[in-house]
């Protein structure tokens, strides 16, 4: 039995990562979210897509410190994120997997390069 930890309005799902548009501070690179999207796809990788729009990434703090760097968000399914955390296996297996498929990838060049 799989225990939902969805949190309200959100598209998380249990087996799958969940690879992320934007937080509440604004949109992640979109060329470097794009190829999270279609290694996804290549390789079968269960995910799903969201909005955080509550919420805001510890990449948003880096860009807010003045570091010159491009961000984007996969993350496992989770709620109660900083507190008493839940997810599932399956989640985490997917977002080791993207992570290994995208250390294995091409870099991702600048727009227009």
């Amino acid at each position: 039995m799989i225990t939902r930890c969805r949190p309200p309005d959100q598209t998380t799902r249990d087996d799958a990562l969940t690879l992320a548009f934007r937080d509440r501070t604004g949109p992640f690179d979109l060329a470097i979210t794009r190829h999270l999207l279609k290694l996804c796809q290549q390789y079968d990788i269960p995910h799903v897509r969201d909005t955080f729009k509550h919420y805001r990434s510890d990449s948003a703090a880096a860009v807010d410190a003045g570091w010159d760097i491009r961000v984007a968000l996969a993350c496992f399914a989770l709620d109660s994120s900083h507190g008493w955390e839940r997810t599932h296996v399956d989640s985490l297996v997917a977002l080791a997997t993207l992570v290994r498929r995208y250390i294995e990838s091409d870099l991702v060049p600048l727009p227009g390069q």
